[in-house]
């Protein structure tokens, strides 16, 4: 598929590599991009028709916008169009699934989608040089995106008032991932925001020797939680990840039998410890993803399973679910990958293994390792998809307050798809709170979990903690104990 894409700043220079084709179903085909005299192909193994996803530049800053379902041509498709066109239809799309709800748009919404309408049809039928047609189709994008964010806010607004006339507080879990028992002066704050604890288990640290685990840490912190009156998400309590994978393990990473024996023991470990004082266990984390250990798909479906089944046979009866990384699989368009991370959510909920739900991270905009930036609208009808699954979604979050260098962040190689300087203390902020408030409208989310709390010890992804590198903490903490205050039962 082929492209005129001369246009201008709107494209970051590394549009052309992160763009790729979906189908009908989002899922990313595998595919090389080569941009050459202007013109971006995708070559892909097929010759069915699909939407483009690329990185695109607004006013607002930089976000993936996808074209309408486009058949392969010869002719070159004019990108900003496209993107004009898709960006449109996707607000007209949700606009009459809106209304078929039963709701209705308000007056200033309808005035500006007809704006944007107005804008694209110039852009589609001008008859100016190919920079002029850019420029309108810009214009309509802008347009389009304006009426993205005023819709989100009224649906977001509609459906959390039809849950409150059924309960006037919802009871989805938020809950704050506690990689370290928070110090004295960070308890108020950190009870304030949330009702729930996320309490990651790194194997890596309990059994630092194989057959030797050191539970002192992790004792306090669920008794931390047990004092506070919190409700525990215990997990991943399996990750491969290099921050959490022991050194010993790597001694069986060819073989396989071995390998689920260790993951095995170690979980059954844990929740024989802890039975009976978690409300939700997390089995196994981020396993549709590469980790440190070089695993074929029918392996991180094996230990997917086995993990599952380690957790059923201490604890029967508490919910178990386990864990995804990247639910847009932007990964698939580079990676060889046979399942989707839908699929293989879909694989996992179709055994009859006790599975009680699917956790899914978004981690924006952070690229590699993370999700392309996407706006509410794009996140709400995704979340909608895998509601489909029937299980209850359990999502966790980290976005960032800086774009700059973060020596505590074991994810070197991961920056932040932002222009220098439009990632503040603010925008994370500001893009959370309407990130958190449309999970919790969802009736699919049964928990929110805010991934990542300090950036002043080491962590995942670059400046996504609640506090920053000093221990200060950060405008988004007050906006989550706003949201928990006005809308949550617990």
């Amino acid at each position: 598929m082929r492209f005129w894409a001369s246009v201008g700043s709107h494209l970051p220079g590394y549009a052309a590599d992160r763009a790729y084709i979906a189908g009908m179903d989002g899922i990313p085909w595998r595919g090389r991009n080569r941009l050459d005299d202007g013109i971006l192909s995708l070559d892909r193994n097929t010759h069915e028709s699909g939407c483009l996803v690329i990185p695109w530049r607004s006013s607002s800053g930089i976000g993936a916008l996808s074209t309408g379902s486009l058949m392969e041509r010869e002719r070159p498709y004019h990108l900003a169009v496209e993107l004009a066109r898709g960006t449109l239809n996707r607000v007209l799309d949700d606009l009459g699934e809106f209304e078929q709800a039963g709701f209705r748009a308000s007056g200033e919404l309808e005035g500006a989608i007809a704006e944007a309408r107005g804008a694209f049809i110039r852009a589609a039928s001008s008859r100016g040089t190919p920079e002029e047609v850019t420029e309108c189709a810009a214009s309509s994008i802008e347009s389009s995106l304006a009426c993205v964010d005023r819709l989100c806010d009224e649906r977001i607004g509609a459906l959390i008032a039809f849950r409150r006339k059924q309960s006037p507080r919802l009871p989805t879990l938020l809950a704050g991932s506690l990689a370290r028992r928070p110090p004295a002066p960070h308890e108020g704050a950190f009870l304030a925001a949330f009702n729930a604890a996320s309490v990651p288990v790194v194997w890596r640290d309990l059994e630092a020797d194989a057959g030797r685990i050191d539970w002192a840490e992790l004792d306090q912190r669920v008794a931390w939680c047990e004092r506070a009156g919190l409700r525990v998400c215990m997990g991943p309590l399996v990750q491969f990840d290099r921050a959490t994978v022991p050194d010993w393990l790597y001694l069986w990473e060819d073989d396989f039998d071995q390998l689920v024996g260790c993951v095995g023991d170690f979980i059954r470990a844990v929740v024989s410890r802890y039975a009976g004082r978690v409300h939700v266990w997390q089995a196994i984390g981020r396993i549709n993803v590469g980790g440190e250990l070089a695993l074929i798909e029918e392996h991180r479906l094996g230990l997917a399973v086995a993990s599952l089944q380690s957790v059923r046979k201490e604890d029967p009866r508490t919910p178990a679910v386990i864990g995804l990384d990247q639910p847009w699989g932007e990964y698939l368009a580079s990676e060889p990958h046979d399942l989707s991370p839908f699929h293989f959510a879909d694989a996992l909920s179709r055994s009859d293994l006790g599975l009680s739900g699917i956790g899914i991270e978004i981690n924006l905009p952070y690229w590699p390792d993370g999700t392309y930036p996407r706006d509410p609208l794009d996140v709400g009808r995704h979340l909608d998809r895998w509601g489909t699954l029937g299980l209850p979604l359990l999502v966790s979050l980290v976005s960032p307050s800086s774009d700059g260098a973060d020596p505590r962040s074991w994810r070197r190689h991961c920056g932040v798809i932002a222009d220098p300087g439009r990632t503040t203390p603010e925008s994370q902020r500001d893009l959370v709170a309407r990130l958190v408030t449309l999970l919790i409208a969802k009736p699919a989310v049964h928990a929110v979990v805010w991934n990542q709390t300090t950036d002043a010890i080491p962590h995942d992804f670059p400046h996504g903690g609640l506090w920053d590198a000093e221990d200060c903490p950060k405008p988004i903490l007050e906006t989550l104990a706003d949201i928990r205050r006005e809308l949550l039962a617990y």
